[in-house]
């Protein structure tokens, strides 16, 4: 499509060439209501060629056919641009919105724009302004005029009712390559759906700025899209389980799957049939026959299933080969059903652990062959019974009764605790469980000590699949779709000991609020008392808050060990029953007795800091520095090299004019000693740097020439606990290790071991303006994921700002009428400060502010929720302003915003009128020598213009 204006408005196309060898291109468009223009581009190889687009209008349909010939047309990419013509791209002004072209083999009958919004939606100037429609032609009709409809907001709702009774708003007569611009009265043009009821008749489109209706600077939106084709049918295959051979409801060896392959009419025509559905049935299943059946709905209702006989030749499957073509007609919005069984062979008969099924359902009037694919993953499973082993022998015998509510879980991670999604049962009253959904590979089954212990706390383990070496754990392999029924555990009553490895932050032995479990240590009976854990020897492994159990001990004197070497790197021990600290506690049990008073307590050495900031700028980082060089004692602000009256600015909050220090805030060149004092650890005379602390500034040579550097530190976030989430449900717990930030926003938690920790900050101690901008570890979620191995972390900051913010534009308003008009450029350079003390005065190093940027805009950001005074200074205005607009209507340069948390205020303008004027007289000079001669007259009719933008 092409805009209804030439020159710098025209639409370009751009057309690039894949080959090695160059290509031609041909284009049509539209010239009379019978008659094609037809002309031709060459497109050098691997490379691009651009075509200006004649504009819109007579002899000019709009439209464009972009086109390859021959037997084999060579393929070529394209894309065009709006406002093609407008070279000035210092102002950002050429090329407003481009989109992609698209093969006609893939244009559908309808289209579907999602996000077509027609202005700016956060900009307040020109309210009503819809500048970016939907431009569309259609393909397929010739020199025949075709009847397009449009539903402005795809809901099926409009007023007016095609034929086929679908409601839409307004319709259109088209010929090929005649275009159309589509706006809806609403502004916006998302959600509108065009479409034809001809399926011989297609329609291209895209959604694009038109330079002739939208604004050159604000609401206008500089982009456009290509609005994506439309099918007007899909289809998909889905598969379930109708007979569950293994009971665990997942697919596996021996199951029957009911396939059920689905085609849906998205047009809004109701579609003829027949409907050709093949099916390439898999290898790893056999058919069931009989079972393959058919359904339409019809008003949303599903009707009665007819049966598809078997082949009588062949296999007996009848959608597999050409398939079979269901005879009926699928109206709109309705769906096709098509469904037959298939029984899943032995585990040994199955190629692989997944099935594939492939094949399509055929919707001829236009021409979609839709592919239809699912593909299942046949599992296997681990059982199967946990049983108090009386006698103690390992074997089930008549009798022995299983263990009910006991939790076994699949170990994923092999961190020995059972994380939210690792495969978990629980036994049933016969001790039976289930862990299924498994694919082929190796797992660690766990049986959870805790329900072992809450039967019973003298249970200790006589039986699992790979031995007692590791108790309630066994290592189980699986091959493809296996079902293993011998990973069983036994128990047996007898004495036992526990109870608790702790984390004694404080060091004195006492275990207390905040001082959480440590899991993952073995505890053991030594005993032959080497002090070296021997395979064999009765043992667990602390879980759930360091808790532990031994069991099924004979009555005796044993001594309980800890595994020093399971132990966190840097662990030192402050407490045993014994009072040794050596790892070790010795008890004697008589029958049946539980000791629940073996407890061992450390702590650690490491810790984790330190800091968490407010980040005003939002770059992450809470200490930087720039260099800035000087010439005789003049800084170069704007680091371009040179020091001129350009060098205007602020280093920090310090403003800095023509290169010198406005040391006393008046905004004025800085030439006398009011503007004496020190910046940057330099003394400033007259606003200049004495770089030679001589006294005096030097205008030659290089006593005063020389670099500095300006440090900044954004301040620390007092009173926010920090604390490591230990069990990771992002909530504090009390026992869980913390720190509270002091007034310059550092924190240290520390006797911490090695180990992975989360570091986490309690949003509830969060100031609720704040949003965050930094943390060590992707996302942004307040927390990070850290290890200790060694040595401390100082590197676990945490970064929050303000998330509100205010702006956006200071113009030029030329008709001094208070409304942004196209044409009114913003003005570049004007301080906007937050007038935190309302004094009317600009206070350098205290109050936030912006300096308005090249077009005149402004944003301050990092502002608290509540209510603030906005205030142009304004001595940095082009003399001779006059204001004509702020947002409260009072004309003093300040308005008055409140803002709440988060929000992005965009409406605090400000409009300035400059008194100045230019004149005034051009003449015929007839003697050529520059001076205007009595009798040398004025010539009229030329227009005389300020170059804004220099080009």
């Amino acid at each position: 499509v092409t805009t209804d204006n030439g020159g710098n408005y025209r639409t370009v196309t751009f057309l690039y060439n894949p080959s090695a060898s160059p290509i031609t291109v041909s284009y049509d468009y539209r010239s009379s209501a019978t008659a094609y223009t037809t002309g031709t581009v060459s497109v050098p190889a691997g490379g691009n060629a651009r075509v200006d687009l004649s504009p819109a209008g007579t002899g000019h349909s709009g439209a464009y056919h972009f086109y390859t010939t021959g037997a084999n047309p060579p393929v070529f990419y394209a894309m065009s641009a709006v406002d093609g013509g407008n070279t000035n791209t210092g102002s950002n002004q050429a090329y407003d919105g481009g989109f992609t072209l698209v093969g006609e083999p893939s244009l559908t009958t309808q289209v579907l724009l999602s996000l077509g919004i027609g202005r700016d939606p956060y900009s307040a100037v020109n309210p009503t302004e819809n500048g970016n429609p939907m431009w569309i032609t259609t393909v397929g009709n010739g020199h025949t005029p075709a009847t397009i409809y449009v539903d402005y907001n795809g809901d099926n709702a409009g007023a007016l009712t095609d034929p086929n009774g679908n409601k839409y708003d307004v319709a259109y007569s088209l010929r090929e390559l005649e275009q159309q611009k589509l706006f809806d009265p609403d502004g916006d043009q998302s959600g509108m759906l065009v479409y034809s009821l001809d399926p011989t008749v297609k329609i291209a489109a895209a959604w694009a700025q038109d330079p002739g209706v939208a604004a050159t600077g604000q609401p206008g939106l500089d982009v456009g899209t290509l609005v994506p084709p439309l099918r007007e049918g899909g289809g998909g295959k889905t598969s379930s389980v109708v007979v569950d051979a293994g009971g665990d409801g997942e697919v596996s060896a021996g199951d029957t799957l009911e396939y059920d392959i689905r085609g849906a009419n998205s047009a809004r025509s109701a579609i003829p049939g027949p409907f050709a559905v093949t099916d390439n049935l898999p290898s790893d299943v056999d058919y069931v026959p009989g079972s393959t059946k058919y359904r339409f709905t019809v008003g949303g209702s599903w009707q009665a299933w007819t049966g598809i006989p078997d082949d009588g030749s062949g296999t007996p499957f009848p959608l597999d080969g050409a398939g079979f073509s269901v005879p009926g007609t699928l109206g709109t919005s309705q769906q096709l059903q098509v469904v037959f069984q298939a029984t899943v062979k032995p585990r040994e008969q199955l190629a692989g652990e997944t099935i594939t099924n492939t094949g399509s359902v055929e919707i001829s009037p236009y021409g979609l062959l839709l592919p239809v694919e699912w593909t299942d993953t046949v599992y296997g499973s681990i059982g199967d019974r946990i049983w108090i082993d009386a006698d103690g022998d390992g074997i089930q015998d008549g009798g022995e009764a299983g263990l009910p509510g006991i939790d076994v879980y699949v170990d994923l991670n092999d961190n020995g605790v059972r994380d939210s999604g690792e495969p978990l049962d629980t036994t049933d009253v016969n001790g039976n469980y289930l862990l299924s959904g498994l694919t082929a590979g190796t797992y660690t089954v766990r049986v959870d000590p805790a329900d072992i212990a809450a039967a019973n706390v003298g249970y200790g383990p006589t039986y699992d699949l790979d031995g007692n070496a590791t108790a309630h754990v066994a290592v189980v392999t699986l091959g493809i779709a296996e079902d293993r029924v011998d990973a069983d555990f036994g128990y047996r009553v007898g004495a036992s000991v526990g109870d608790r490895v702790w984390m004694d932050r404080d060091g004195d032995g006492v275990q207390e609020n905040g001082e959480p479990g440590l899991n993952g240590v073995r505890v053991y009976i030594d005993l032959d008392n080497d002090n070296t854990y021997d395979l064999g020897e009765p043992a667990t492994i602390t879980s759930g808050d360091g808790t532990y159990y031994i069991g099924n001990l004979d009555p005796g004197t044993y001594a309980v060990r800890v595994d020093a070497s399971t132990l966190p790197s840097g662990s030192t021990q402050t407490y045993d029953l014994n009072g040794g600290l050596d790892h070790e506690a010795s008890v004697t049990l008589i029958a049946a007795e539980h000791r629940s008073d073996l407890d061992f307590g450390y702590r650690g050495t490491l810790s984790i800091g330190d800091l968490v900031w407010e980040d005003a700028n939002a770059d992450g980082v809470s200490a930087s520095s720039i260099t800035y060089n000087v010439n005789n004692g003049r800084i170069d602000v704007n680091q371009d090299g040179s020091y001129n009256n350009s060098d205007d600015g602020f280093i920090g909050s310090m403003r800095i004019i023509d290169g010198y220090v406005d040391i006393d805030n008046d905004n004025s060149t800085p030439i006398d000693n009011g503007d004496d004092g020190t910046f940057l650890g330099v003394n400033i005379v007259n606003g200049g740097f004495d770089m030679n602390n001589s006294g005096t500034i030097s205008t030659t040579g290089s006593n005063d020439d020389g670099q500095v550097v300006y440090n900044t530190t954004e301040p620390g976030i007092a009173n926010i606990r920090v604390f490591i989430d230990i069990d990771n449900d992002g909530v504090f717990d009390a026992n869980e290790p913390s720190a509270v930030t002091d007034s310059s926003g550092f924190y240290s938690i520390g006797n911490l071991p090695d180990g992975n920790y989360v570091v986490r900050v309690d949003t509830s101690t969060v100031p609720a303006s704040y949003a965050q901008t930094y943390d060590l570890t992707s996302p942004l979620d307040h927390s990070a994921t850290v290890t200790l191995s060694g040595s401390s972390r100082t590197d676990v900051d945490f970064a929050y700002r303000n998330s509100a913010s205010i702006g956006d534009f200071v113009w030029n308003d030329r008709d001094a009428d208070g409304v942004q008009d196209p044409g009114e450029p913003g003005i570049e350079g004007v301080l906007v400060y937050i007038d935190a003390d309302n004094d009317n005065i600009f206070d350098q190093g205290v109050e936030t502010f912006a300096i308005t940027d090249l077009n005149g805009y402004y944003l301050i950001e990092n502002v608290p929720a509540g209510s603030h005074n906005v205030r142009v200074d304004f001595g940095t205005l082009p003399q001779g302003s006059t204001q004509t607009y702020d947002l409260t209507g009072i004309l003093d340069h300040e308005a008055s915003r409140t803002v709440t948390v988060g929000q992005q205020a965009t409406d605090v303008d400000f409009g300035y009128r400059a008194t100045a004027s230019v004149g005034d007289y051009v003449w015929n000079d007839v003697d050529a020598d520059g001076v205007q001669d009595g009798g040398e007259t004025g010539i009229s009719g030329v227009r005389v213009y300020l170059d804004i933008n220099g080009n």
